[in-house]
């Protein structure tokens, strides 16, 4: 039997300064701790077969300037990002993470429509770097309906117990890189229905180079970049107009996860997610 066990403290801090009536500046500063312990127990007696005990730590901040004109908004900014591993599970007992990335976007109105291309450049010190752009559309249907659509490349950066990790049967990968993936969604937003605010959104992931596990001759395992995925499906949300400043809201997911290269549906991912739940604002405290 296996188990995990997390204790984690995230502390943020942000500042926005109006520079004028066209331009506007945020920053923001970021910094965690976490404990996470992986034990392996016997099933039957539940003895301690073994723990693996990992300290990480994270500092970053970030800073983003947008600059508006008559038919369009630009923003460009920069994010950065330092990340401490310490256990005796991976190799050499402690490793570090540095991550930057620089991006721009530009809203441009024409009519009913509104165009943002956009593009991200980010660097990573442990598994590679990766450009990512993106175009969203939205079309105003009408006065309380709008249309959206968006397409986007993107990337996931593996932990850095997967890169390095020595724990539990497990070799490290040095050569691990990015999961990435092209996204598309499309989807429409209405408050025609009195009361209620409705969002329904169709959305596919199609991922390349997935994580994985694959089983060495000694029996021991690593994680690779192998596996290519789809995942696509539909999420509904509704939210009602503020009551004695309550709201409720609801949403539903449906989810269909396959490996693209054998047809399987990828196993510990939920098919179905709902959340509910109430949210006040007096608009005051």
């Amino acid at each position: 039997m296996t188990g995990v066990q997390t204790c984690a403290l995230p502390i943020s801090l942000s500042l926005d300064y109006s520079i004028n009536d066209r331009a506007d500046l945020s920053l923001s500063l970021r910094t965690s701790r976490q404990n996470t312990e992986h034990y392996q127990r016997q099933l039957s007696t539940g003895t301690l077969l073994g723990m693996n005990t990992y300290y990480e730590k994270g500092n970053g901040g970030s800073a983003k300037l947008t600059w508006r004109e008559e038919i369009q908004s630009l923003v460009i900014g920069t994010d950065f990002d330092t990340g401490e591993l310490e256990s005796g599970s991976i190799t050499g007992g402690r490793q570090d993470l540095e991550k930057w990335a620089v991006f721009a976007n530009d809203t441009i109105v024409i009519n009913k429509f509104s165009f943002t291309p956009g593009v991200r450049y980010d660097h990573t010190s442990t598994n590679g770097d990766f450009l990512s752009p993106s175009l969203g559309i939205t079309y105003r249907l009408t006065e309380k309906t709008v249309l959206r659509a968006y397409v986007a490349r993107g990337f996931s950066t593996p932990p850095l117990s997967y890169t390095f990790g020595t724990g539990f049967f497990f070799k490290p990968n040095t050569d691990l890189g990015v999961e990435k993936v092209w996204s598309v969604l499309a989807g429409i937003e209405s408050t025609a229905v009195r009361y209620l605010r409705l969002k329904a959104t169709l959305f596919r992931h199609d991922v390349w180079d997935a994580l994985s596990t694959e089983q060495l001759p000694d029996g021991t395992f690593i994680f690779v970049n192998k596996d290519k995925q789809r995942r696509q499906g539909v999420e509904v949300e509704l939210k009602t107009v503020p009551l004695y400043n309550t709201s409720l809201f609801a949403g539903f997911a449906f989810l269909d996860a396959k490996n693209r290269d054998t047809g399987e549906r990828l196993q510990n991912i939920a098919r179905y997610t709902y959340d509910i739940g109430l949210k006040y604002n007096d608009n005051r405290s």
